[in-house]
């Protein structure tokens, strides 16, 4: 059976479960999309469960602004 491109990214990522809908799954994290509000808590969660390796994506566009005014 072919996956979709969903599919295969969970596929390749399951730590334990199954793919059945309404089934609970475990998933591996290897990348987090952050925003710069709950972005640092993320990242504090990250590494109270001892996750060795996680890339960060970043967008901060707060705090590129709160960088152009205190410049000025």
């Amino acid at each position: 059976m072919a996956f979709n491109l969903t599919q295969t990214l969970i596929n390749s990522h399951l730590v334990s479960g199954n793919m059945k809908p309404g089934n609970e799954i475990a998933l591996r994290t290897d990348q987090a999309l952050l925003q710069d509000v709950l972005g640092t808590l993320v990242m504090l969660e990250l590494e109270a469960m001892r996750v060795e390796r996680v890339r960060i994506v970043a967008h901060l566009a707060h705090l590129d602004v709160a960088f152009r005014h205190s410049g000025e």
